[in-house]
């Protein structure tokens, strides 16, 4: 202070001269305004000292945030060396903060991820955009555990990254859950397979079993009615077939099943490719279990019904099915033949015959769909219902 009074006074003797002759009106004028200088800058030294003390708390505050944050921050320079680091982070890599300083956060990457970890950071510095990975790093005394890294270059004015700065969260216990939860899904998904292929075997045994028992009987008309449960029970069986060698346990392709229930129907009908062919117009449309044994015994149904009625003797014919969405979303199923039609006056609904008793109540009740039957050549059936997205919980109630 004594300095800058020296220095004032010697510029103050070296001014113009006349400067010490200023009249008694001046000299009044000029103590009044170097007054109000006075007190406006004690009035701003006030300000100042309130603004101090404002960026003071902020300061305080913002310390406050950026230690004791629920995830860690890190700050690291070009060369990968910490220059800042919160408590949060120091304790989770069990280093006192001031240790931290200077050192290559490499140092706490584990072994295992050290190349994830440099590509990332070489990917960072080429976009110099923020980017995200998960990797597992190793506290001091070696024990690991997963983190979720998200990170943020920080250019200088010429665009070269001076600093990145670094959100480390410990992601240990959703990893835990994670591993818990695919533990839990491929043990149910093991269980399931077990379960399909088992109900494949036992509705095996029950065709086997009606055969045997079918073989005791000689009137054609309780053969015909074990024939036909026959069909019934190996379109069934056909669903936890594909459902046991399916990837996905939840539903199967009914464009595949379709087909392969129409194999296995010629094959067990002993129908002649030659005389009946088939065409499938058949969408590629997953289906649950709950919705796919339905559309099975339709087209089981549907497709005997055909066998036994629409081509009589050697009579050639074609037999087309159908599967799409229609603009509404719904699934439309439908079964057509071009054989000999029915007579005139003929109501497939008050039919006694328990094929077509079969159709109406599994589309109406099972399906919760609309029946529409056409006689106007051959026979047609379209079945339109409502699709059911097939999920976890369809499969977990097979």
């Amino acid at each position: 202070m004594e300095n800058i009074r020296k220095r004032a006074e010697a510029m103050l003797k070296e001014g113009p001269e006349g400067q010490n002759s200023m009249s008694g009106e001046e000299a009044r004028r000029l103590i009044h305004e170097l007054r109000v200088h006075q007190i406006e800058l004690e009035l701003q030294n006030e300000e100042l000292r309130a603004a101090q003390l404002e960026i003071s708390v902020l300061h305080e505050k913002y310390v406050d945030l950026y230690d004791f944050a629920p995830i860690g921050y890190l700050t690291i320079d070009a060369k990968g060396l910490i220059v800042q680091a919160n408590l949060t982070c120091a304790a989770m890599l069990g280093v006192e903060r001031s240790q931290l300083i200077r050192l290559s956060l490499s140092h706490f990457i584990s072994k295992e991820d050290q190349d994830i970890y440099y590509a990332y950071h070489r990917k960072i510095c080429d976009a110099k955009a923020p980017r995200s990975c998960e990797i597992r790093m190793r506290k001091k005394d070696g024990a690991q555990f997963h983190v979720h890294l998200t990170c943020a270059p920080v250019p200088d004015e010429n665009g070269r990254i001076i600093e990145v700065r670094l959100t480390v969260d410990d992601i240990t216990l959703l990893k835990r859950a994670e591993d818990q939860i695919k533990a839990a899904l491929g043990e149910k998904e093991v269980l399931l397979q077990e379960l399909y292929h088992r109900t494949k075997n036992n509705l095996q045994t029950i065709r086997l079993l009606f055969k045997l028992q079918a073989g005791y009987f000689k009137d054609e008309h309780l053969q015909k009615i074990f024939r036909d449960m026959d069909g019934r029970i190996s379109a069934m069986a056909l669903v936890h077939q594909q459902l046991y060698q399916s990837q996905n346990l939840s539903s199967i392709n009914l464009h595949g099943y379709i087909h392969d229930l129409v194999v296995l129907l010629m094959k067990s009908c002993e129908v002649s490719p030659d005389r009946i062919s088939f065409v499938l117009n058949v969408e590629n449309i997953p289906a649950a279990i709950d919705m796919a044994i339905p559309c099975g015994l339709l087209v089981n149904e549907l497709i005997s019904n055909a066998f036994k009625h629409a081509f009589p003797g050697d009579r050639k014919g074609q037999v087309v099915v159908g599967l799409f969405r229609d603009a509404e979303g719904k699934i439309v199923l439908s079964v057509s033949d071009n054989g000999v039609g029915v007579p005139e006056g003929f109501d497939p609904r008050r039919q006694e015959t328990l094929g077509l008793r079969t159709i109406v109540a599994i589309a109406e009740h099972q399906l919760q769909g609309e029946v529409l039957f056409e006689t106007s050549k051959g026979m047609t059936c379209r079945i339109r219902f409502k699709d059911r997205k097939p999920n976890s919980a369809s499969a977990g109630n097979a």
